[in-house]
């Protein structure tokens, strides 16, 4: 059976109105603009549905009304959280940790600007917090149009207005990321996954379905990746744990940059990949430019790309990964998600997801009763024999690169040996030359008078102090000091001189003492 091509093509993944950016399957693979455009038409279907709501039944209207309490309950949440509190060194009860300290950081952007600049970007959002209180908030959609179209203004109003003319381009753009981090988190408590959608549902199903496709092997997807190269395998790990790591944070900013180093990563192990197949692809590029245009890659990097990144999202099973992306795709700057290289991942990141949801047999090119016992059993599908050489020779070359690493150790060990040997050699050597040019003795034969330097002390009690001289005696009847140790006697004269003149050589030491 042919297998069914998993890739998209390359113009898919570009808006359906061909305006040059991006699409996005949960815009009906339009961006964000046309997406807009196409809701603000007029809908014949839409239109009778809301006179049938009218007319509905009295049991569907009291639903209605259990709905709009909840609504009003969730509203009231959400007033409390939005509510940015003019002190902002007063810690707000019932608000987030998370938010707090954004609240923070915002405000220390906001101090490197004039008071002229820090004044108006405080009054332009507290207008529009003030606008989302008075929003619907059963309607998510309108709460992400008004985020929205609040990025666009603040940046047609940086880029404008007088105000703003002292700061760069870099200073403004680092203002218009700083005020996105800042209300993505400040706004994050009630708008990632709002109890009035069915993203928890999603997200739920997603991993059930992620996790029944624990099988799926990359050669299934054609996946040009090798898991079992220690190179290719470190780059797919830290994809993975990137991908996992979005979740933790809060910023749409700070989730897309996860999101991008995901994609590097695996273009890396790509790269490698080529290299050891020795392909000219054009996956050799180098990537390091974050804001790289729709044509930074080629088809074949695209149709090399997709497979991996499927092939990692099934790994990964990252949690929430559904309600990451919605919370992106509803609340990030639309710059972010329409052109770039973080586009350009995030598009392909969302066509995995949606590739993941609609997987069957065909798209593995395996028969329905195959699939079936896939999935019931979860046993990896026998190879076919055309792949068998395939398994042969990466066996091969994995034992031989094993084999090269044991014969590496063993000659760093042998070296290791061979010099501790000759260290060994070389300390007895300088020991035996110190031991030739110093002739030493053991100390407990050795006599004191033997000792041939004049200022050793010797040991035992310390020497008598010197006798008190009386002035009022005359000097004759003064005795010399030198005289008190003359008349002592031998064993009384070594114990209190101070030191020893060496022995003349007529005297013999005494005998030293007998070993016990």
């Amino acid at each position: 059976m042919e297998r069914y091509s998993i890739v998209y093509p390359g113009s898919s993944i570009f808006c359906k109105n061909k305006c040059g950016y991006y699409g996005n399957p949960s815009w009906n693979n339009y961006c964000s603009r046309c997406y807009r455009e196409a809701q603000n038409k007029p809908d014949l279907y839409a239109r009778k549905a809301r006179e049938l709501s009218q007319t509905s039944s009295r049991a569907f209207a009291n639903f209605e009304a259990k709905r709009k309490k909840v609504a009003r309950k969730s509203s009231g949440t959400i007033r409390s959280i939005l509510k940015i509190q003019r002190d902002h060194n007063k810690l707000g009860s019932g608000i987030p940790e998370e938010a707090l300290q954004a609240r923070t950081d915002f405000y220390k952007i906001l101090k490197s600007w004039r008071s002229p600049v820090e004044a108006d970007v405080s009054r332009q959002i507290d207008k529009l917090l003030r606008d989302l209180e008075s929003k619907d908030f059963s309607d998510i959609d309108k709460f992400s149009e008004a985020v929205k179209d609040f990025y666009e203004s603040m940046a047609l109003r940086v880029y404008g207005n007088n105000i703003y003319h002292a700061g760069t381009t870099e200073q403004k753009e680092s203002l218009l990321n700083s005020i996105e981090r800042f209300l993505s988190v400040w706004i994050y408590p009630w708008a990632f996954t709002p109890s009035n959608t069915d993203d928890e549902e999603v997200d739920l199903k997603l991993q059930d379905r992620i996790r029944s496709f624990h099988w799926i092997s990359h050669k299934h997807l054609d996946a040009p990746i090798d898991p079992f190269s220690p190179q290719q395998s470190h780059h797919l790990e830290n994809a993975i744990l990137h991908l996992i790591r979005q979740n933790e944070v809060l910023p749409t900013e700070a989730k897309l940059d996860h999101i991008v180093d995901c994609c590097h990563e695996i273009m890396k192990a790509l790269k490698l990949e080529a290299d050891a197949t020795s392909r000219s692809s054009p996956l050799t590029m180098t990537m390091t430019n974050r804001q790289g245009g729709p044509n930074d890659y080629g088809e074949t990097a695209a149709d090399a790309f997709l497979p991996s990144l499927i092939w990692v999202v099934l790994r990964a099973n990252p949690p929430l990964l559904h309600s990451n992306l919605q919370f992106i795709t509803r609340f990030a700057n639309n710059n972010r998600v329409s052109a770039g290289e973080p586009a350009y991942f995030f598009t392909n990141l969302c066509c995995a997801v949606d590739f993941i949801n609609k997987l069957d047999h065909e798209s593995l090119g395996m028969t329905e009763e195959e699939f079936e016992q896939q999935m019931r059993d979860g046993i990896p599908v026998t190879l076919r024999s055309a792949d068998a050489p395939d398994v042969l020779a990466d066996t091969k070359r994995r034992y031989a690169a094993i084999g090269q690493k044991l014969d590496a150790m063993q000659e760093i060990m042998a070296s290791a040996e061979i010099e501790l040997h000759a260290n060994q050699r070389q300390t007895a050597y300088h020991i035996a030359q110190l031991r030739s040019k110093c002739n030493l003795q053991r100390t407990v034969y050795l006599d004191p008078r033997e000792l041939t330097t004049p200022n050793i002390l010797c040991l035992g009690p310390p020497p008598p102090p010197p006798p008190r001289i009386n002035r009022s005696m005359p000097p004759q009847q003064q005795q010399p000091v030198a005289n008190v140790i003359d008349q002592l006697r031998p064993d009384e004269s070594l114990a209190a001189a101070p030191c020893l003149s060496p022995l003349s050589a007529n005297v013999t030491p005494p005998p030293p003492p007998p070993r016990l």
